[in-house]
């Protein structure tokens, strides 16, 4: 069960699922199919990266919030609302951001400001080591492990946490996590569906979710490819690579009791980019802009640093 259950836990440093409803103007690119989704109407063009991989929504929210500064997300390919594609390496992802900048620039005619959470943080980062000079500025709010050490933190947080609030769940996991594995598209979706269900309340400060929120389904079994590919490249140190090659301002905002620790991630930063700024949300999970606690905490920090009134 500890394997299954270890498994489980290390897809979660890579997947999260949540979203709420917002009206936005949604576009499709004709090149690659991606689906945009653009909101507000002022202001420079800034691009959410959203955590997952392929998990939709998770920014919907935050986009609302910084209206009417224009925003632009876009839904990770496979995902199930999305259309779907055959390759889903790293680099697919980080070429797909591509094309969400260029696409912003070219309509605005001003470089856009990168915005990426968890995992949406270290798709971010890939992409500025191959394009380094093609948006402003960049933020990453409680970005995913780039150390191996530190997905092992996360691991044993959430295990303390079921052990703690939920015991019965690691059997739950051990299930879930073999259904995921199964060759029924629908019993994968169940799966990964109840495993989050049980898991969720540990990305959260007080362990309450929002209950506005709801799952976008995600196939485990395809991202599961993506998933090793991050894996290996974090055993490797590969994730490190490149980092003091970025030149834009970037900002770090990271809650205190993240399930995801800052501390090393914080150190790496300093260590490597040239202007880099840390914020501290005292209190703050996962999710601050969707925690009623901790929400106009965050968005003051975050719209001064978008320069938004």
């Amino acid at each position: 069960m500890i394997n299954c259950l270890l498994r489980f836990q290390v897809a979660l440093v890579v997947f999260h699922a949540f979203t709420v409803s917002s009206c936005a103007h949604r576009t499709q690119n004709s090149e690659n199919k991606l689906i945009v989704f653009e909101t507000g109407t002022i202001g420079a063009p800034i691009v959410l990266v959203e955590g997952g991989p392929g998990l939709p929504g998770s920014l919907e929210t935050l986009a609302t919030y910084i209206k009417p500064h224009r925003s632009l997300r876009f839904d990770q390919r496979d995902s199930l609302r999305a259309p779907k594609f055959g390759s889903f390496g790293l680099q697919d992802y980080v070429q797909d951001i591509e094309i969400v900048v260029d696409r912003a620039y070219q309509a605005f005619k001003i470089k856009p400001i990168l915005l990426g959470h968890s995992y949406g943080a270290k798709l971010i980062t890939e992409y500025l080591k191959k394009y380094p000079t093609k948006v402003q500025k960049v933020i990453l709010v409680a970005p995913g492990s780039y150390l191996a050490s530190t997905r092992k933190a996360i691991v044993t947080a959430s295990n303390e946490y079921l052990k703690k609030y939920n015991p019965i769940a690691l059997q739950q996991i051990d299930a879930n996590t073999k259904l995921m594995q199964s060759t029924h598209l629908e019993d994968r979706l169940r799966g990964n569906r109840d495993n989050w269900n049980l898991t969720l309340p540990a990305y959260f400060f007080d362990g309450k979710v929002n209950p506005e929120l709801r799952f976008y389904d995600a196939d485990p079994k395809k991202f599961s490819v993506l998933a090793r590919d991050i894996s290996e490249k974090m055993e490797r140190n590969e994730l490190q690579l490149g980092l003091d090659q970025i030149l834009v301002p970037v900002v770090h905002i990271h809650g205190t009791r993240d399930i995801i620790p800052f501390q090393e991630t914080k150190a790496l930063f300093e260590r490597s980019f040239r202007n880099y700024k840390f914020i501290e949300i005292s209190g703050a999970g996962h999710f601050p802009w969707l925690e009623k606690a901790h929400r106009e905490e965050f968005m003051t920090a975050l719209k001064k640093e978008l320069k938004i009134d």
